[in-house]
Order: structure tokens, then C-alpha cells, then sequence
């Protein structure tokens, strides 16, 4: 038995993304498929591959957590290929409290790479404020911090609102 290399493995998973896509659209198997297809597609330098399959996700999951997951994904590969305003547009969209946090410190990130600390440093507050925390709130006081806004805003992110 041979071990597949990391070029095969990408391979083998697109296609069987495609087939999950094609036969079983429906499932969340199919949408889970893309989203690891479309890390194969990062990985392997091909954005618009990527972007192709959370943009599939985005129009066919039926669970709304998969699409929201999709949309946060796909607004990072738009930004990494250049296109910040349709990928603000894609965080700018009403979500679940559930979602907030990580939209938000999306459309922080977005706006402190094109230079706008002032409004970067508002969404990185919105992040830290939201209901549910952000997965990692220290990462996100210190983007703040390096914003230059961090300085003003003691009770966010320190971690010490636990219980």
C-alpha cells in the first residue's frame, strides 16, 4: 500500500467533493465536501477554484450555519485576491448573534488592511462586544491594539469575563 502525496490527496478530494456536490447536493456532506475542496483550492494557490465552491455552498446549503460559515470564508478569499469592497459586502449582511463576533473581526481585518484604523478599530470593538465572544478575543484585543484603539477599551478582550 502506497501513501498518497499532498498533490493526489488534493486531487482525490476534489473529486470527491465534486461527486458529493453533484449526486448528493442536498446533504451537509456536500457542503462540508466543498469546504474542504475549497482548502484544498487555498492550499494549492487556486483563489478562484476556492472561491467557486464557497460560492456553491453559499447558494445550496440548506443549513443557515454552513452558509454563514461560507459567506465568512469566501469574503477572505475575495480579499486575499483584492476585491475588499465586495468582500466587506459579504460581511456587511444581517447574521444570527452567533455570527457577529466573526464578521465583525472580518470587516476589522478588511478595513485595517486598506488603512481606515478609525472604522477598523469600531468593528474589532463590535467583535469584543457581541454576544457570542469571538473564538480567540485575545487575538482580536490585539488587532484593536495594533489599530491604534486599543487603549480606551479596558473591558474588551481580556478575558476575564468568564462564567
Amino acid at each position: 500500500m502506497s501513501a498518497l502525496g499532498a498533490g493526489e490527496r488534493e486531487t482525490v478530494s476534489t473529486e470527491q467533493a465534486m461527486t458529493l456536490r453533484e449526486d448528493y447536493a442536498g446533504t451537509p456532506y456536500a457542503a462540508l465536501a466543498a469546504f474542504a475542496a475549497a482548502r484544498a483550492a487555498v492550499d494549492a494557490g487556486a483563489p478562484g477554484e476556492a472561491e467557486s465552491w464557497l460560492r456553491w455552498v453559499l447558494d445550496n446549503a440548506d443549513d443557515p450555519h454552513m452558509r454563514h460559515l461560507a459567506r465568512a470564508r469566501l469574503a477572505r478569499v475575495v480579499a486575499a485576491g483584492g476585491d475588499h469592497a465586495g468582500a466587506l459586502e459579504l460581511v456587511e449582511a444581517e447574521v444570527p448573534s452567533a455570527y457577529t463576533a466573526l464578521y465583525a473581526e472580518i470587516r476589522g481585518d478588511l478595513l485595517a488592511e486598506q488603512g481606515d484604523a478609525a472604522a477598523a478599530a469600531e468593528a474589532y470593538r463590535q467583535a469584543l462586544e457581541a454576544e457570542v465572544r469571538p473564538a480567540d478575543p485575545g487575538l482580536v484585543q490585539r488587532k484593536l491594539n495594533q489599530v491604534g484603539a486599543g487603549a480606551g477599551s479596558g473591558q474588551a478582550g481580556n478575558g476575564s469575563a468568564a462564567s
